[in-house]
């Protein structure tokens, strides 16, 4: 195993919604989308990473929508600081 850079833009390839039982540091972003996007090229070889989708609701986005991976800080219990990393839909 190594680390590797990938490109920073990738195809969405499936996705669902979560209205509950989500992580704690997400409650005020319910209803909350998750989805599995695709980093490079899937013939050869790729990346697939999945993460929460911040800028587009469950019924904006599609198979194939092109998404950008980013970071994010969220706040959880104890006021603790967290970063995640999320996608966002190019708009």
């Amino acid at each position: 195993m190594r680390w590797v850079d990938i490109d920073k833009r990738g195809t969405l390839y499936s996705f669902t919604e979560i209205r509950v039982g989500a992580p704690y540091v997400y409650n005020s972003y319910l209803p909350l989308v998750v989805g599995v996007a695709r980093f490079g090229d899937c013939s050869s070889r790729c990346v697939q990473l999945s993460g929460v989708i911040v800028n587009a609701s469950y019924k904006e986005l599609s198979p194939g929508d092109e998404v950008v991976w980013d970071v994010m800080k969220v706040t959880g219990p104890r006021n603790l600081s967290r970063t995640w990393y999320c996608f966002r839909k190019v708009t």
